[in-house]
């Protein structure tokens, strides 16, 4: 889940093709490190990492009543 602010509701919004809808930032511990990012298979072990740091996002959750 997702949500973005809109903050002159009276303006029209243009999504283009081939612009970027958003950005990431990322905070690691050495700025001057190097990082890949890449796509991973899910296995059992990615699984039960991510069902260990899913609650970290429940602050955010249910952005789609906003």
């Amino acid at each position: 889940m997702w949500a973005f602010e809109w903050h002159k509701i009276e303006n029209v919004i243009r999504l283009k093709r081939s612009q970027p809808l958003f950005y990431c930032h990322f905070e690691i511990d050495n700025p001057e490190r190097s990082f890949q990012i890449f796509e991973a298979e899910r296995t059992s072990e990615l699984e039960g990492y991510i069902a260990q740091i899913s609650a970290a996002v429940s602050y955010v959750n249910r952005t789609f009543s906003l």
